[in-house]
């Protein structure tokens, strides 16, 4: 451990960076604090976590509580990161099912890791310029990506640490890093590859590009130490096949399919090419994190010149330090590869672009590595001067960070996920508790957060926590077959629009339909005119189904 840690330096400019470092931390630690005092964990899963977030909770309630990988306590799933789910069922078993303590656990806990990450990404970077990484870090600690990218209930928080991690290593053996020349050093490898690809399955990728590489300089060469490292990279590749082939084994043992069935939901959808355009913007937005300081900055042609910028002084830092270029290969190449894979595929997430916020953070670095650099070769006698500017400036916008986001509310007219006005989601909690027996099935297509907060199994619709047989149905267009199967009883519809709504009930015949709720003309606006103003034409309908007025159906190879 104490290798990870960086060592504090007495020059002058290692003094500001330390300062910087402790106001930085220190402020986030202060935003975090607030929230954690200001909000209860209902208010915190709503306005923090991605409704995605409670998917995982739920099932690790169910595997605590002995009923198996479900999410609805219906279908057998796998649709999860195993890591991160791993981590919420160890944590389960401390709290009771809907528990809001344990939405607040979640919150410190990523926020914990999230300082971890940060800290590996300052003890990596300062041994190239220690101010300039003090500036990233803290540039990263008060963008607000922290909360949407990596404050949100997902497995983004947990990949994000273990590549800084990573990275710590790298800087720390620049000509060394995929050379497996000890045996604790190969464990080791083999344990964060392991992790990483456990915390989100893409990266396995950086497996694959650490040990090709490794074995590349490693051929054909008569050292014995060669030949023995060679050997090494052998057995950890060995070792990480033969945990694929588990979780392979594992997956179909679960769901009768070898990979997660979220991730064949995703990969089998088909997005539009505006789709893929937003998700490349919002993967662009999250590169650019750390230097959006202020509103005019979010503007899509501004978003795109600061991406260039700093893609720009990515390169030229690449072009200065040679001997980082093997770990750009090794760490840059699976983000970037990641990145392209998902705007392709997988939709556009904020938890998605923790890559990209990853590079933006190395790119920022190498954008204030290099100005100081010429600064001190062109002007020597105002390179101090211009430093504790520098730093006096990051402290401040730091310190304001934290007290204006601390001294307001969150954004109590948009939720995390459904971009709806609050008011709904407790209408919706509200209208399932009061309205919907507890032996009635329901079903929906975004009900993390109200599956948690009740207590009960709601099928999901999307299919991304469902079973095989669902998926199966989803890709012929049967799907409404399968859930009236399982006797489904309710629709929960979260809709934009009559458009949205009439799209959202026509997963059932119209004969099934037979009553129509919403919790707008149910329960009214609690914020009045401005939430009607915020939520427009926007509602949560339930729909009652009855197939008593439709025909017979028996669908082939359906199991209920």
């Amino acid at each position: 451990m104490r290798r990870l840690l960086p060592p504090m330096t007495r020059d002058v400019a290692g003094k500001r960076a330390t300062v910087i470092v402790v106001v930085a931390f220190a402020a986030y630690a202060g935003r975090m604090l607030a929230l954690l005092l200001r909000y209860d964990g209902y208010e915190l899963g709503k306005f923090l976590l991605a409704d995605d977030a409670f998917y995982y909770l739920r099932i690790a309630h169910n595997v605590a509580a002995g009923r198996g990988s479900t999410f609805d306590g219906v279908a057998v799933t796998n649709g999860y990161h195993p890591l991160w789910e791993l981590v919420c069922i160890a944590l389960a078993p401390l709290f009771r099912a809907a528990s809001e303590v344990q939405i607040a656990v979640i919150v410190a806990l990523q926020a914990g890791l999230n300082a971890f990450a940060a800290w590996m990404l300052y003890a990596a970077l300062r041994r190239l310029h220690e101010l300039a990484a003090a500036v990233a870090v803290a540039l990263l600690l008060a963008s607000a990506a922290m909360q949407g990218t990596l404050t949100n209930g997902m497995e983004s928080t947990l990949a994000f640490a273990i590549m800084a991690v990573l990275l710590r290593v790298a800087v720390a053996r620049p000509s060394s890093f995929v050379l497996l020349d000890t045996t604790g050093y190969a464990a080791a490898s083999f344990g964060l590859l392991a992790a990483l690809a456990l915390a989100r399955l893409e990266m396995g990728l950086a497996a694959a590009v650490f040990l090709g590489v490794s074995l590349w300089r490693c051929r054909a060469s008569g050292d014995p130490a060669m030949r023995v490292a060679r050997l090494r990279a052998l057995l950890v590749l060995g070792g990480l096949g033969a945990l694929a082939c588990g979780y392979l084994a594992f997956n179909y043992v679960v769901a009768r399919w070898p990979v997660p069935i979220s991730g064949a939901v995703r990969w089998a959808a088909a997005l539009s090419r505006q789709d893929k355009l937003m998700t490349a913007q919002r993967h662009l937005r999250a590169f650019v994190a750390p230097l959006r300081i202020h509103q005019v900055m979010q503007r899509p042609l501004v978003e795109a010149a600061l991406g260039l910028l700093l893609l720009t002084a990515l390169v030229a830092g690449l072009a200065r330090r040679r001997a980082l270029r093997e770990i750009a290969l090794v760490l840059g190449a699976p983000c970037l590869g990641y990145t392209l894979l998902v705007i392709d595929k997988g939709g556009g997430f904020e938890w998605y672009c923790w890559p990209a916020l990853f590079l933006g953070t190395l790119a920022t670095f190498a954008l204030v590595d290099g100005a100081l650099g010429r600064l001190a070769r062109a002007h020597p006698r105002a390179a101090p001067r211009a430093e504790l500017a520098l730093a006096a400036l990051v402290c401040a916008f730091t310190v304001g960070v934290t007290l204006v986001r601390a001294g307001r509310p969150a954004a109590r007219s948009r939720l995390y996920d459904w971009s709806l006005a609050t008011t709904l989601m407790d209408h919706a909690i509200r209208f399932v508790e009061e309205r919907i027996p507890r032996d009635e099935v329901l079903c929906g297509h975004s009900v993390g957060l109200v599956s948690y907060m009740t207590d009960r199994g709601i099928i999901h619709t999307e299919g991304l926590v469902n079973d095989r047989a669902y998926f199966e149905a989803l890709r012929a267009g049967r799907e409404a077959d399968v859930l009236r199967a399982r006797h489904v009883r309710w629709l929960m519809a979260n809709v934009q629009d009559g458009e949205d709504e009439a799209r959202r009930r026509a997963l059932f015949p119209s004969c099934a339909i037979v009553e129509r709720h919403s919790v707008v003309a149910e329960y009214g606006l609690v914020d009045g005119a401005e939430a009607a103003e915020i939520i427009g034409p926007a509602d949560v309908v339930f729909f009652r189904l009855d197939y008593d007025a439709c025909p017979a159906a028996a669908p082939p190879g359906v199991r209920p």
